[in-house]
């Protein structure tokens, strides 16, 4: 019996000792040191009480994609980041459509990915009037893989997408050859 609770005795202790602050630190800020300096930089930038609103925006965009971009992504931080520059008042167009196609791409990256959220997302920049047309083809053709990775997947949609942007002008013959794969692949897995 007393070896038996030596035994857990040492469990815990080694627990313990697993456990320390020291041990503790890179858990609790997971940014490689190479990034340490601009993820930290950005914070201060949203921390600040003085700065612009779309300066805030671009740091709150930045750090979301630093911290999405992470080897083991911390999504769930970089979309409330991406949705704190979306919600913000006075953001220019340009860094509101970054947001958007930002968090719509963390959406779909999520280990349980929230479709329906990033099909709104996509879909909302391609509403944007004067959103570019590089912005409005990637926002389609990702709605489009979107729609084909619900459960069941809605083909004819995506199908749409996918052909939506082959027949969209001042489209890249490389956004046109993807959009023609992509529709390609819908067409063939098609139930």
């Amino acid at each position: 019996m007393r070896a038996f609770l030596l035994m857990i005795i040492l469990l815990v202790a080694s627990v313990c000792v697993a456990q320390s602050p020291a041990d503790d630190a890179p858990a609790r800020n997971p940014v490689p040191l190479e990034q340490r300096e601009s993820f930290d930089t950005f914070t201060e930038a949203i921390d600040a009480s003085d700065i612009e609103p779309e300066v805030r925006a671009i740091a709150l965009v930045a750090r979301g994609d630093i911290y999405a971009g992470l080897a083991v992504p911390a999504l769930d931080h970089a979309i409330a980041d991406y949705t704190a520059a979306i919600d913000m008042d006075g953001v220019q167009v340009e860094h509101l459509i970054d947001a958007l196609l930002a968090r719509a791409d963390a959406y779909t990256d999520l280990p349980v990915p929230r479709l329906e959220d990033a099909i709104a997302d996509y879909s909302s920049v391609i509403d944007i009037p004067t959103a570019t047309v590089t912005d409005k083809v990637r926002a389609t053709n990702n709605r489009g893989r979107a729609y084909g990775r619900l459960d069941p997947p809605e083909t004819e949609k995506e199908i749409a997408d996918f052909t939506s942007v082959i027949e969209m002008a001042e489209v890249s013959v490389d956004s046109k050859c993807l959009a023609l794969t992509n529709r390609g692949n819908a067409y063939r897995l098609r139930v």
